[in-house]
């Protein structure tokens, strides 16, 4: 059986399954549908949880039979938890079914586990967890229904930007605004500004990698969010020389090299040297306008 994730709570009051399959990469989603499997089997008794990591599919049988014992006398129900990168092996698993056992299964195989002729023929809860394309939705939704806080369209527009649909920090920036704003008031984009700090922690690589697919707004968060730390300009400097002679010499940065010649990233290293000794010397008048510019000029 196929449920999506906002679904799944209202299955598990009403029904019970002995097999969880969750797929997904969204962390926040995963981390909450796995928590609603394992209070509904709490709330039916004491459970004896184990966690296995499967990382090889012929690994399968091995695991299963370490973790197969019998049930402890303290515990009425057994929950094991399988962590997979491979295709689950369904097979093993079946063999440890029974009406005290459960499997919850997280995987990322999302497309290989629908192609299987078992998925068609087991009786299992299956949970895709696809990648959440609405954002702005979701912060408005989130933030209604769990938190209680009524947000304008700036101030979603704000979150967004500012986390770039990293859904835990967006979550725990929600909490915080309930925490300030405890009563269910209309916010705007200026009432939450002063609650919340940049939670988007980047780096010099993030930065690099930015410039080399050409992904201008990405850049330009990212410069913003290094000079409010008071990033070191010097180590940016030096990553970008390094990044800018790799390029130069022909390496397999394919996407960048079909839109730069090597007369553009010579005047571009010259550039980063100039900005690199106007560094060294404190002069920084402007000094991050020009860092952003030679950004630009790798796209």
């Amino acid at each position: 059986m196929k449920i999506f994730y906002y679904q799944l709570s209202e299955y598990l009051n009403n029904s019970l399954s002995s097999l969880y399959i969750i797929s997904g990469s969204e962390p926040l989603v995963d981390m909450e549908v796995c928590d609603m499997v394992r209070a509904k089997l709490n709330s039916l008794g004491r459970v004896e949880r184990k966690v296995i990591n499967i990382e090889k599919e012929k690994s399968w049988c091995k695991k299963l039979l370490e973790v197969s014992t019998n049930l402890s006398l303290f515990y009425i129900l057994k929950l094991i938890e399988i962590q997979t990168h491979s295709t689950p092996n369904i097979q093993y698993a079946k063999l440890l079914m029974s009406t005290n056992i459960f499997l919850l299964i997280r995987t990322m195989r999302t497309l290989d586990i629908q192609q299987k002729n078992w998925f068609k023929e087991l009786e299992c809860v299956f949970v895709p967890i696809f990648k959440i394309e609405d954002i702005y939705g979701w912060i408005f939704n989130r933030a209604a229904k769990k938190h209680q806080i009524s947000l304008d369209i700036d101030a979603i527009y704000f979150l967004k930007q500012r986390y770039e649909s990293n859904l835990l920090a967006l979550d725990q920036a929600l909490a915080n605004i309930k925490l300030k704003y405890p009563n269910n008031t209309f916010l705007k984009a200026q009432d939450i500004l002063t609650t919340i700090s940049d939670n988007s922690r980047f780096n010099v690589i993030d930065l690099l990698d930015a410039c080399i697919l050409g992904d201008t707004n990405r850049c330009i968060h990212i410069i913003q969010v290094l000079q409010i730390s008071d990033f070191d300009v010097s180590i940016i400097l030096w990553n970008l020389i390094i990044e800018l002679r790799i390029l130069s010499k022909k390496t397999k940065h394919k996407l960048s090299l079909q839109r730069l010649s090597i007369y553009s990233i010579h005047n571009m290293l010259l550039f980063a040297q100039k900005l690199d000794i106007a560094n060294k010397n404190e002069d920084k008048d402007n000094i991050w306008v020009s860092l952003n510019n030679l950004t630009f000029m790798l796209f």
